[in-house]
């Protein structure tokens, strides 16, 4: 009955009736347009009442339009019925379009009413009569930049967003450039690859304006910091005026590219410092948040292990925050926490959640107490600080099998803790002497320098282990191929899914770190130049060097521009054949 109940519902979601009114984005005094009515089903008939203050032209024009498929042995077929009316408004304003309806299999289907504006007539006949055969004015065509806001505090979001405004159709961009937004952490939130172009009247003239890019910043420390100007190439088709054209010419249009040359206006954001004094449990977190906490289990054994996660929800610089530590009793043995990310841009903000999994294994039987876990974070629209409390946790801990452990109260003494498995015992003192006999007197220094042996060696490893953890360029420098290949794995996925500007974005990254901790060079010297020699000079040749500036340079204009998915694969490729020919480099030291 469950799956009946589930196929009937799939199919009336797949024949479900949608009937739409399809009015286009920017209409013009004088000029024909057409509105056009969908509805995905066979039907006679519609009925619309024509709109007042529109002239009639002609309508309705009826369409039809059917369709099979055959997937997997199964056939499904859709439908589809248009009714088109074109008008024509005399004098710009605004109009109202009347709701339409249809009936399909008994039921009526309805489309809301909608307002549209009429622009007047001037724009593209005065701008084409202005503009032929001459250079693009900065008021028929310019970007301006958008803060949200410019009064913030530190670590508060800021979305500064990308507005083109153009009185001429379809231009195109050939080169940009976006500041480095020194004194803020940025992130992209939309990268323009699904910008579109709206109608929108600014001082009595009618643009076609589109917000094609916006990033979100976060001000690391306060006063007064300035986003220097972004900077833009772009194109546009102008018609050509020819008086020496001949008959044939008048069949055709001619045109020619003019280019223009576009700044932006630098910003300033006002940044105040946080308040003092700050809570000691506040770690730099800045926005709305709440925290949470699971616990594996309260009751438990020696030995087995328990799970504490905290996870931290909200919005703000989330990415940045720091989830607070929790502090296990003595007699717990610890292990390094697990992090995950679960964080996006959208809404002009960093938004989501982060989580920190705690481990550890208690020795010892009783009863134990975690103690509470404060976090703290700031709050910039009620300009105060907020600090979450997680409640103490109560542990017991009974005796596991084979665990050797006694119950600990307190700090212990000598005679309450036995090292069972061990070759030191603490026992109570008496007057009890023993005196070895020669076999076990030879069978313990035989043991006593095997001991020393074992620990000499095992002083060794650690000292060599200690140097070469201390050595933290050649520790990154060895794990450099492992990170790059788990960048290399999250483009992949990223690319799986269409993603294309997480994908370039972590391949960007990966390449980039994986050359910084190879070649040894600071994340804030990581100049193309100052690669490429540095490349050079540990023994790359000079083919790979180039590559690999060549293939950095793409990835970061392929973020902030549409590219094809062949684009994509090509460029994964060109980062992993860069990173792969430098493993295989001796480098010099």
């Amino acid at each position: 009955m469950l799956v009946a109940l589930a196929a009937t519902v799939g199919a009336m979601a797949q024949n479900s009736v949608v009937f739409e009114a399809n009015i286009p984005n920017h209409i013009i005094a004088g000029e024909p347009f057409s509105i056009q009515f969908t509805v995905n089903a066979s039907t006679k008939d519609i009925e619309f009442e024509l709109p007042e203050g529109l002239e009639y032209l002609y309508g309705p024009a009826k369409g039809t339009s059917s369709s099979m498929r055959i997937i997997n042995g199964k056939r499904t077929s859709s439908k589809s019925t248009s009714f088109t009316y074109t008008f024509m408004a005399g004098e710009e304003g605004n109009y109202i379009i009347p709701e339409a309806s249809v009936v399909v299999d008994g039921a009526t289907y309805r489309t809301s009413s909608v307002r549209i504006k009429v622009f007047a007539a001037d724009t593209d006949t005065e701008i084409r009569q202005n503009h032929t055969g001459t250079g693009i004015s900065d008021s028929d065509l310019y970007i301006v930049a958008i803060p949200d806001k410019t009064k913030v505090y530190e670590q508060e979001a800021v979305q500064i967003t990308y507005k083109l405004y153009s009185r001429l159709e379809n231009p195109q961009f050939t080169n940009f450039s976006f500041p480095d937004y020194e004194g803020f952490v940025q992130y992209v939130q939309d990268d323009g690859s699904h910008a579109q172009f709206q109608a929108e009247e600014v001082n009595g003239k009618l643009y076609y304006t589109a917000p094609f890019y916006s990033v979100i910043v976060y001000p690391q420390h306060s006063g007064k910091l300035e986003i220097q100007p972004a900077e833009f190439e772009m194109v546009v088709n102008m018609p050509v005026s020819n008086p020496q054209r001949s008959l044939f010419d008048a069949f055709f249009d001619n045109f020619q590219q003019v280019k223009k040359s576009i700044k932006t206006k630098p910003i300033t954001i006002e940044v105040k410092p946080l308040p003092t004094p700050q809570p000691e449990s506040f770690n730099g977190a800045v926005g709305q948040y709440t925290l949470n906490s699971e616990v594996s289990s309260k009751v438990l054994k020696t030995n087995e292990s328990i799970t504490i996660k905290l996870t931290l929800e909200g919005k703000g610089n989330i990415k940045l925050a720091q989830l607070p530590d929790v502090v296990f009793p003595e007699g717990f043995e610890t292990y390094d926490p697990k992090e995950s990310d679960d964080t996006g841009i959208s809404g002009g903000n960093t938004r989501g959640s982060k989580s920190k999994e705690y481990y550890a294994v208690p020795k010892h039987t009783g009863d134990f107490t975690i103690p509470e876990i404060p976090f703290s974070y700031f709050d910039p629209k009620q300009g105060s600080y907020q600090t979450v409390t997680l409640p103490e946790i109560k542990v017991h801990v009974d005796k596991g099998e084979s665990s050797g452990a006694t119950t600990v109260t307190g700090l212990p003494d000598k005679e309450d803790v036995k090292y069972l498995g061990k070759d030191i015992r603490y026992l109570k003192s008496g007057n009890r002497i023993t005196t070895p006999t020669q076999s076990k007197r030879s069978a313990y220094i035989g043991g006593y320098i095997a001991l020393a042996l074992s620990f000499a060696v095992l002083l060794v490893i650690v000292r060599k282990r200690e140097a070469a953890n201390a050595d933290t360029a050649t520790n990154r420098s060895r794990k450099a191929g492992k990170t790059a290949q788990k960048y290399l794995k999250i483009a992949n996925r990223m690319r799986s899914k269409g993603e294309a500007s997480a994908y370039y974005e972590a391949l960007l990254k990966g390449l980039s770190d994986f050359l910084s901790a190879k070649f040894h060079i600071p994340l804030s010297e990581m100049s193309k130049d100052n690669i490429s020699d540095t490349m050079l000079r540990s023994g790359v040749n000079r083919e790979l060097a180039d590559e690999a500036i060549d293939t950095l340079s793409a990835l970061e204009l392929a973020r902030y521009t549409p590219s094809e998915m062949e684009e994509r694969a090509q460029l994964y490729d060109r980062a992993a054949k860069v990173i792969e020919g430098v493993q295989k480099t001796k480098l010099k030291k």
